[in-house]
């Protein structure tokens, strides 16, 4: 089992990089890049405003 190794100084280079990529009314999508193993990765996530709920659409086929 491998040692627990603390961020170094490179994790702070990528921490405040956030892109958002895309912003509208409900949610915005952000680019992050992300250190792995000394490899660099470009994760997106969701972030959504507060209050925004995820909508459920029910179609007549799924009503029951």
């Amino acid at each position: 089992m491998e040692e627990f190794k603390t961020p170094g100084k490179n994790k702070e280079n990528f921490a405040n990089k956030e892109e958002i990529r895309y912003k509208g009314k409900i949610f915005e999508v952000i680019s992050e890049p992300v250190e792995i193993d000394g490899k660099t990765f470009n994760f997106e996530k969701v972030r959504r405003s507060p209050g925004v709920r995820y909508p459920l659409i029910i179609t007549k086929k799924n009503a029951s």
